[in-house]
């Protein structure tokens, strides 16, 4: 077991270093865009072509990207691993600083959401195929669907529309177009996300449990527990723990999903001042730190989930070998 963990562990570190190494690569081997910004409009105002070479000199120099490639990556290297993302210009602050601020936002509302999906998909699902072909476990099936296949955005923005005075939002003609400052992590405007979220990932896991559930149900060794006497309740515990391990799995993998579509969706429609909404405005504004230090969070916080992953599945079935 603990030689496991150790390569899964090793694995984890070699991905965390080439997703570190190829953002150094993004910054270093490709255009600043906000430099070449700054030189269009230089020469559109007619700056002579020594003056504007002589201010993208003293830009590189202020930044460090005039030293040698193999001093940069060093010092990259060694900044990553001390979590220091660099400085935003555009929001005069440090990115580790903007990160503490933001990053409570984004876990208020995906972290509920992600439990409250999991521990009610899972009963579902498990009940659904206890009873299945009956007649509410098919408007449930139906329901969950519905919930997973209507996109996130499009509820949100029916939920502003005609909730968002109590949600704290201003109107603007017939559209919430514009949010009132957050205080603190409020519950009420956190709600929506929160439900949002968790319905579209309930459908997944119900359908993943329902589906690897009746295969266990299915077995002449679950038949053999009923006409024993077990109850309902002791067949679904034992459907539980043998499924625990592909959901788990199934559980991280829409983790990643969350994780790099949902939260800008969400973000963006509620305006939630998290690590979504924090990327989306270094994007439009091209501040290259932000952009790079939100991405590599989100990375990070994938490849951990993976290695929780590996090592959970490995937990909860011990079929899994050492070789593996």
């Amino acid at each position: 077991m603990w030689w496991f963990v150790a390569r899964r562990a090793v694995l984890s570190v070699i991905a965390v270093f080439l997703v570190v190494s190829v953002s150094f690569g993004v910054i270093a081997l490709t255009p600043d865009p906000n430099l070449q910004g700054q030189l269009f409009q230089l020469q559109r105002h007619g700056v002579p072509q020594e003056e504007r070479q002589e201010y993208a000199e003293q830009y590189r120099s202020i930044r460090g990207r005039d030293r040698p490639l193999v001093d940069r990556y060093a010092a990259w290297m060694v900044n990553v691993a001390t979590l220091d993302f660099g400085y935003s210009v555009n929001q005069q602050a440090e990115v580790t600083t903007l990160l503490e601020k933001r990053l409570p936002y984004t876990l208020a509302y995906v972290v509920p959401a992600m439990l409250l999906s999991l521990l009610a998909g899972v009963s579902a699902g498990v009940w659904g195929a206890l009873r299945d072909g009956s007649l509410r476990e098919r408007w449930t099936r139906y329901l969950a669907y519905l919930g997973f296949g209507v996109p996130n955005f499009l509820i949100g923005v029916l939920v502003i529309e005609y909730y968002g005075v109590q949600l704290g939002y201003e109107r603007y003609g017939r559209v919430y177009n514009r949010a009132l400052p957050w205080h603190g992590l409020d519950p009420i405007r956190l709600a929506p996300p929160i439900v949002l979220l968790a319905t579209t990932l309930f459908a997944v896991q119900f359908r993943y449990a329902r589906t690897e559930s009746l295969d266990y149900l299915s077995d002449s060794f679950e038949k053999l527990l009923r006409a024993k006497g077990a109850t309902k309740r002791d067949v679904a515990r034992h459907a539980v723990r043998n499924t625990a391990g592909p959901l788990i799995s199934l559980f991280f993998a829409e983790l990643v999903g969350v994780l790099v579509v949902s939260i800008y969706v969400l973000e963006a429609v509620f305006h939630v001042p998290g690590i979504g909404n924090l990327t989306l405005q270094a994007v439009h504004d091209r501040d290259i730190p932000v952009v790079l230090g939100t991405t590599l969070v989100l990375v990070f916080a994938v490849i951990v989930g993976n290695f929780i992953q590996d090592v959970a599945h490995r937990l909860l079935d011990p079929r899994i070998g050492d070789d593996s």
